[in-house]
């Protein structure tokens, strides 16, 4: 509860039966965020962890590579997503995108999702008109990602770095996320690098 998020991460009310209520922050961005630490602090609790303990561990944790990580490349902000996609963590990361403060353009680079089977029909457009509505520029590569019916679609990683080259400018936020078969990382290393 009291829940605040920003660019920087997000601040909140940890309440814990028994233990009582702390601040806590975390420095990872997104609204989403929030409750992964809520389920990190349910099984510090169950651990026996104090609250104090709970809470330090939320504000130091760090994000593995690709888990919307940003860094500065070319005057841009990149966010590396690309560890793993579906459609949950596709439309929050693109919330999040939409969320960030910035004069430039927000674009995201996404890749296919694995494994959706018959429910790739409905997901890849539902996606499409989501990042539309949130006034997202989509740049898709490879396989299947056509299918979000996008702005600008390629066939492969270096088409895709040629355009991001091209096209985007100091300001801009640049998203990158795809499922691990779709190597988003390596549009994303070939067009920003850190």
């Amino acid at each position: 509860e009291n829940t605040v998020s920003g660019e920087s991460g997000s601040a909140f009310d940890l309440t814990i039966d028994g233990l009582g209520t702390k601040r806590t922050s975390i420095s990872i961005v997104g609204r989403h965020m929030i409750s992964n630490a809520l389920l990190a602090a349910g099984a510090g609790y169950v651990l026996g962890l104090s609250l104090d303990e709970i809470s330090a561990g939320l504000t130091n944790a760090k994000l593995t590579s690709g888990r919307l990580r940003r860094y500065l490349s070319h005057g841009l902000t990149v966010i590396d997503d690309t560890y793993n996609a579906n459609p949950e963590s596709v439309i929050a990361a693109l919330e999040t995108l939409a969320s960030l403060p910035g004069s430039g353009r927000r674009i995201a680079a996404l890749g296919m999702m694995a494994e959706l089977g018959e429910h790739a029909v409905e997901a890849y457009p539902r996606i499409g008109r989501i990042a539309r509505d949130l006034g997202v520029t989509l740049i898709t590569v490879g396989d299947d990602a056509d299918k979000y019916g996008d702005d600008h679609h390629f066939r492969n990683h270096e088409e895709a770095a040629t355009w991001l080259s091209n096209e985007t400018s100091p300001g801009d936020i640049v998203l990158f996320k795809g499922s691990r078969m779709a190597a988003m990382d390596q549009v994303m290393k070939l067009t920003f690098p850190e």
